[in-house]
Parts: structure tokens; C-alpha cells; sequence
């Protein structure tokens, strides 16, 4: 997915967090959106709630979601 994503740009990537918003922007299904979970410590207290919940769209457990590589490739070419 990388590969495509530095043939389009016809060099190195660099800071890839922007393309990959402009990505998310341009055709968000794209992404997977990740809705159930969370990243909450693993520790093994019963009661360890620092972290987050995944919720709908964007949020600070799962960030944009997991690639869609078909749909990533698609919405890459019409950049």
C-alpha cells in the first residue's frame, strides 16, 4: 500500500499523516471504521480505565481506522 502511495508521489513519503488524512477526506470508506474496543491499559487491575473507546468515525483508540487497501488504491489515484 506504501508502494502505491510513493509511486504517486514519485519520491519518499516523509510524514505520511497528512496524505493519509487527505485520503480519509477525499473517500473515508477507505478505512475500516473501527467501532468496538478500546485501548484502556492491560494491566490486571479490574478497574483499569485510562485509555479510549472506539467510537464512531475518528477517535484516539483506532485513529482513522484500518486501511482498505481497494478503496485506499482508488481514492490515492484520484488525488
Amino acid at each position: 500500500m506504501f508502494g502505491l502511495l510513493v509511486a504517486k508521489k514519485g519520491g519518499k513519503l516523509g510524514h505520511v499523516a497528512p496524505l493519509l488524512y487527505k485520503i480519509y477526506e477525499a473517500d473515508n470508506s477507505a478505512f475500516n471504521d473501527v467501532t468496538e474496543g478500546n485501548n484502556f491499559c492491560t494491566e490486571s487491575s479490574c478497574d483499569c480505565t485510562t485509555g479510549f473507546k472506539a467510537t464512531k468515525g475518528w477517535d484516539a483508540a483506532t485513529g482513522l481506522g484500518s486501511p482498505n487497501h481497494f478503496k485506499m488504491e482508488r481514492a490515492t489515484r484520484s488525488l
